[in-house]
């Protein structure tokens, strides 16, 4: 089992210098070490117990669409979300913040992929810090500009994310080229920047720790100044320009038309489109964060279960399990073409991994079917490289904030950066 002490020593760093420098301020994202993706995928409304949580290795109901990944699977049962109740949460469940009503303010955090991003950065950037995309992420595109980024993810103020699959796949993969090649002088360039991140990174950790004195900030203000603030990495040469047919099916319906994406009778074409989109980007290298987000907390999306039937997602949470426990199952086969597009062998891994082992995608509800924020569904599929414990069920009574501090720990953030989340984490999760 991975302990902290392990973890500090794998990243090779001492216990004596870890108080100060952090955690694991080297991150597993270093060269010479697996190229660590991470992916959150918020599911909303929960789910019945009997119908989430697998029997040894086989799957319930909702997540029997991942029987394939079974071993690369972790549930975490007993998960509470701490500080916020009901759809409250979602604003809580990656940030860590308490949400106390629906009027509260936006939390004045950074959500866990901003956390992750940011620290990826410092070390080894990627050309899009980090991808965010929705799938009819709120009832229209009016609703959206007003109330839709506010969800579940902040930096700290909310991230704006694309809900348009041929809008996202022109600006981040459409201009891509495999036939790039980088030279000599781009190499040394993105040496350069990667310095620069770093030197970046450990001014603004200076720089919250010299707080009280305002003639020191003064001089860590002037050097941060001194840094170009924009860095351009290449894309990566296997970056495929090659066009997605999920997308392009949606081409002539979509293309220059940003409210037909939150055609409700679209859905299903609409998950598909963003999730080959974050499936390819993420495994070419042109970003290592991402996340999605489908539905919104009260939204009744009619969900495909099967031919000829479809679920109001909202009302359907609130009437039978068995039923939306078949609403939870459709968002899992989604789940799962993403995961088997990830399970292949990972281009930046010389060691042979595929990008599904070197990747984390967290998939984590705000509520249960209750509608209280105890013991909610939570699972992660991927072990960041071989970093977390997968292949089992594990039985905790703990909080949302100690799973997003462990897997701060995982992915190498620095423990100023995470401070907001607590110091409690879930030891049994260190493979």
């Amino acid at each position: 089992m991975w302990t902290r002490r392990r973890l500090l020593k794998h990243l090779g760093l001492s216990l004596a210098a870890a108080p100060f420098l952090g955690r694991t301020p080297k991150s597993l994202a270093q060269t010479g070490t697996p190229p660590q993706r991470l992916i959150l995928i918020p599911s909303l409304n929960g789910g019945a117990p009997e119908h989430f949580w697998p029997s040894g290795q086989t799957m319930a109901t909702i997540a029997a669409p991942l029987q394939p990944w079974a071993d690369r699977i972790q549930f975490i049962k007993g998960l509470n979300i701490e500080g916020s109740t009901n759809h409250m949460a979602v604003r809580s469940i990656f940030t860590g913040a308490s949400i106390s009503d629906y009027s509260a303010p936006d939390p004045t955090v950074p959500s866990l992929d901003q956390l992750v991003a940011k620290t990826f950065t410092a070390v080894r950037p990627a050309p899009i810090r980090s991808l965010h995309l929705g799938a009819c992420p709120a009832q229209d595109l009016l609703h959206y500009q007003l109330h839709g980024r506010s969800t579940f993810f902040f930096d700290p103020s909310p991230l704006d994310y694309e809900a348009n699959p041929v809008t996202a796949f022109d600006r981040f993969l459409g201009s891509t080229s495999s036939e790039q090649k980088v030279d000599a002088d781009v190499v040394e360039d993105i040496l350069d920047q990667r310095i620069r991140a770093i030197t970046r990174q450990e001014l603004a950790d200076l720089e919250a720790r010299v707080s009280s004195s305002p003639r020191e900030a003064a001089k860590l203000a002037l050097h941060l100044s001194s840094l170009p603030s924009q860095d351009h990495i290449p894309t990566p040469g296997s970056c495929s320009p090659q066009t997605i047919p999920s997308v392009e099916a949606l081409r002539s319906l979509l293309q220059g038309n940003p409210a037909g994406a939150y055609n409700q009778a679209l859905y299903g074409q609409l998950m598909d489109a963003q999730i080959d989109i974050i499936a390819r980007a993420i495994t070419c290298g042109l970003t290592r964060v991402a996340t999605l987000q489908y539905n919104f907390a009260d939204g009744n999306t009619p969900v495909p279960v099967a031919p000829g039937v479809l679920l109001e997602h909202h009302n359907t949470s609130h009437g039978s399990a068995g039923d939306f426990a078949l609403v939870q199952q459709w968002y899992a086969t989604k789940l799962a073409r993403l995961v088997a597009q990830l399970d292949v062998p990972d281009p930046l891994d010389a060691e042979g991994r595929t990008v599904l082992d070197n990747s984390l995608i967290l998939w984590m509800n705000e509520c249960n079917s209750g509608h209280d924020n105890i013991s909610v569904p939570c699972l992660y599929i991927g072990s960041a490289g071989g970093v977390l414990h997968t292949g089992s069920l594990l039985e905790t009574t703990t909080t949302h904030r100690a799973l997003l501090g462990t897997l701060c720990d995982a992915f190498g953030v620095p423990t100023p950066m995470s401070d907001h989340l607590g110091s409690a984490r879930i030891e049994a999760l260190y493979a």
